[in-house]
């Protein structure tokens, strides 16, 4: 896809608004109107569409689920944020090579690669809960 300038996307699950555009049209900067992000590389950046919406928006929330619980001082937040990229992004990208909506055939796939998804995130957020004394959940480490 070719961005421009003013486009919307999701850039790490946030929604964004497209700042910067090489000659390419890859994104070099984002803002979500808080913070301005930028690279001298290109981001991976996914449109605005109802399915990244809901997959983004659910990913935020069990992210923030995080802070809601018992005082989280210390934790390493910026793993643990990379943690939940790094998922988010693999699964739309997955759910690129898929219509969308999707193709009757592939419904039953996108929904399983939303599940997988929101279950392993969900499941590391059981573990915090469970396991706040340790230092590690499925190798991150959680604080610094």
């Amino acid at each position: 896809m070719k961005w421009k300038v003013g486009d919307w996307c999701y850039h790490e699950y946030k929604l964004s608004r497209v700042e910067r555009v090489n000659d390419n049209g890859e994104v070099t900067a984002v803002t979500t109107g808080y913070i301005t992000t930028s690279t001298g590389g290109k981001f991976d950046v996914f449109p605005l569409t109802l399915r990244n919406k809901i997959v983004s928006e659910s990913v935020e929330k069990l992210y923030n689920d995080i802070s809601r619980g018992v005082s989280r001082n210390g934790l390493n937040w910026p793993h643990i944020h990379n943690y939940f990229c790094t998922h988010w992004e693999s699964a739309l990208n997955e759910l690129r090579n898929y219509e969308d909506p999707p193709l009757e055939k592939d419904e039953k796939r996108v929904n399983e690669i939303a599940e997988v998804l929101y279950d392993t995130l969900k499941d590391f957020n059981n573990q915090l809960d469970d396991k706040y004394e340790n230092t590690s959940v499925n190798g991150v480490r959680l604080f610094r």
